[in-house]
């Protein structure tokens, strides 16, 4: 089991890694794609199923749409790619910062998997999951904070839309 989360923190820093250094905006969508997909793994693994989905959702429902709204005004004819020689250096910077932050912090001790043995199951006389209880703190405890994320979750929709409106209308024309 331990092997599958290694492998899944290989890809959540390969997936950084991507999105730091995309070379096109359609890249950066797939890698996006691949970091949350990594991510709510890492976080099933660990026992959070329902955290994993709502962020799943959250990622793939809100943020790619806005992706693919810039995406679709700003396409390119001829998009770089990936073996292209100006991304390597940005790819390998990040592989050495990568390697060098390990070999900083850690110290070669592995022990930071912390795989929360009472986060899984219920635990004593419980039978409800732990990260189920969540829920109703959202909505009880946190309804400031989810009101102030949807304001500013349709406020930043309504940003990207009038900056890939384009010149011709809209309050970021050019004025001659």
């Amino acid at each position: 089991m331990f092997y599958v989360v290694y492998v899944m923190l290989g890809g959540l820093v390969v997936g950084s890694l991507m999105i730091g250094s995309n070379p096109s905006p359609f890249f950066g969508v797939v890698s996006l794609v691949l970091l949350a997909f990594v991510a709510c793994g890492i976080l099933v693994v660990s026992g959070y199923s329902f955290l994993s989905l709502v962020l799943f959702l959250i990622y793939l429902g809100g943020m790619t749409v806005v992706f693919a709204y810039s995406v679709s005004m700003s396409s390119e004819l001829q998009p770089e790619a990936w073996s292209g020689w100006s991304v390597l250096p940005y790819f390998l910077g990040g592989v050495v910062g990568v390697v060098f932050v390990v070999m900083m912090v850690l110290g070669g001790n592995l022990g930071f998997l912390y795989l929360g043995f009472y986060s899984s199951d219920c635990v004593g006389l419980s039978i409800v999951r732990g990260d189920v209880l969540g829920v109703s703190l959202l909505y009880w405890s946190g309804l400031v904070g989810l009101l102030l994320l949807g304001y500013v979750l349709m406020l930043t929709l309504f940003v990207v839309l009038e900056l890939v409106r384009g010149l011709a209308s809209g309050c970021v024309r050019s004025v001659y």
